[in-house]
């Protein structure tokens, strides 16, 4: 069965979405059938109508879709823009951690590969990572942020990295400081 990707909206995010394809990034389930937003594949063949599993098939293909182009937009001049506001605004979370004293984090994945591992937060402070203390963000996968944009973001506005902390907590008993074996 023979079909060409048609994108409605833009040659920009048909030449992305392409690519996914062809580095098997997004699985092909039904060619012919609408995946989201105006994107799809044209074929010769059967009728448009789903069953249930169908549909779920197709609803998945088409949130990793999405959260593959938002990693790749995430690392663009523009998305990095868009992340500086969040960043600001400290959406994504505070450092957990007592010395960081509410230091706004980042998201981050630990894998660049999806549905390995859900998206943490990372502290520029402490240079940590945690898991977040929101239930969406913790069930979004971590690939959708990927490895690379909270360093990129930090390297690109370096006038927001914060100093690294030097405090670290001293355990003790009755005032005295517990020996480590």
């Amino acid at each position: 069965m023979a079909f060409a990707f048609v994108a409605h909206q833009s040659p920009i995010r048909g030449r992305c979405i392409q690519w996914l394809i062809s580095h098997g990034y997004l699985p092909i389930v039904y060619p012919n059938r609408c995946l989201d937003a105006g994107y799809y594949h044209r074929s010769v063949g059967s009728g448009d109508t789903f069953t249930k599993e169908q549909h779920e098939l197709v609803e998945t293909a088409a949130e990793m879709l999405y959260g593959l182009i938002h990693v790749r937009y995430v690392l663009t001049t523009k998305g990095q823009a868009a992340m500086m506001e969040k960043y600001k605004n400290a959406e994504f979370g505070r450092c957990p951690r007592v010395y960081c004293s509410g230091q706004p984090c980042l998201a981050v994945g630990e894998s660049d590969i999806p549905r390995q591992s859900t998206v943490k937060i990372y502290c520029p402070k402490c240079e940590d990572i945690y898991y977040p203390r929101s239930r969406f963000q913790g069930n979004l996968d971590g690939a959708y942020f990927g490895t690379t944009f909270p360093h990129l973001f930090l390297m690109t506005y370096g006038n927001l990295k914060p100093q690294k902390t030097l405090q670290s907590y001293i355990p003790k008993v009755f005032g005295f400081k517990v020996h480590k074996p």
